[in-house]
């Protein structure tokens, strides 16, 4: 069976981007793309949504990605379907159902409602889902980007997962991985620590098979997010993974301000990761490459 990639598609400028950017890396694994347009669900539709009316819009939304399929996915295997709810929910839903390897939404920060309202779904999704989230903010074609995976990290929190993360995709897109740590602290110690850390970290990419090179940077906590956008705008990184950490004692999943405002301002594809417990969850990263049939 193919991998998966889900697609949700509002037709706005920046799900058109994503779109592309979904091809471009379901040309690389051979993946199969599942394009979703969601009705949105409010009070107001609601009320006035009778079932032959949503009839009627499910099919001009049907054919609308039909026509969107046949102009950007030529000789590409897809599907494409319509549902009607809350997007983020739907759009959930419907990775449980299919499991892709990965979930490309579009997400911008101009300020029409219908992109507010995107954006707040892609960062609804990313926060929620088990599945990678790509985040596409910019609008360089998918052509110009390197064979680089750049993996920024926190070296004084764990990153197993982060690095199994971006090991599996390198693999699978055939690419290779620029790792990045940021020293905020003028502490000789905590430099050796990071020292030791990062060659442990090469070691492991390395050994399994994937090309790494590394970089630690002297800067400020507050530099850490222009640092990190700066050397995407030099490697043009198919994919930055970073992963969406619990930083709030009263919502599990809250996602992190770092992680929030790589997500807002890089310009290059963003892949977020959720923590899993390796206790009761099998790594989802590596079923889904390996496994894609649910077999295991």
């Amino acid at each position: 069976m193919k991998h998966k990639i889900l697609v949700p598609i509002d037709f706005g400028s920046q799900s058109v981007v994503a779109l592309d950017y979904a091809r471009f890396f379901a040309l690389k694994i051979d993946a199969k793309l599942l394009l979703l347009n969601v009705l949105e669900e409010s009070g107001i539709l609601q009320k006035f949504l009778t079932p032959d009316l949503e009839e009627k819009m499910a099919n001009q939304a049907k054919l609308a990605l039909k026509g969107l399929a046949e102009e950007h996915l030529r000789g590409m295997d897809y599907e494409y379907c319509v549902r009607v709810g809350k997007p983020y929910e739907i759009i959930e839903a419907a990775a449980e159902d299919h499991k892709p390897i990965m979930i490309v939404m579009g997400k911008t920060e101009e300020l029409s409602l219908k992109q507010k309202f995107l954006g707040s779904n892609t960062l609804n999704v990313i926060q929620e889902t088990k599945y990678p989230v790509v985040s596409v903010r910019g609008k360089q074609a998918a052509s110009d980007l390197t064979d680089y995976i750049l993996l920024p990290m926190d070296l004084s929190r764990p990153v197993r997962e982060q690095v199994n993360a971006a090991i599996e995709f390198a693999r699978l897109l055939k690419a290779r991985v620029f790792a990045l740590s940021v020293d905020v602290k003028d502490d000789v110690a905590y430099e050796t620590h990071l020292l030791t850390e990062m060659h442990k970290i090469k070691k492991a990419i390395e050994q399994a098979g994937v090309e790494c090179e590394t970089k630690i940077i002297e800067g400020r906590k507050s530099d850490v997010v222009e640092i990190i956008s700066d050397h995407a705008n030099k490697l043009k990184p198919m994919l930055t993974v970073i992963m969406v950490r619990d930083e709030s004692k009263f919502d599990q999943w809250m996602m992190g301000s770092v992680a929030r405002d790589i997500i807002r301002t890089l310009d290059y594809p963003v892949m977020s990761i959720r923590p899993w417990n390796p206790r009761v969850e099998q790594n989802p990263i590596i079923k889904l490459i390996v496994d894609p049939m649910n077999v295991l």
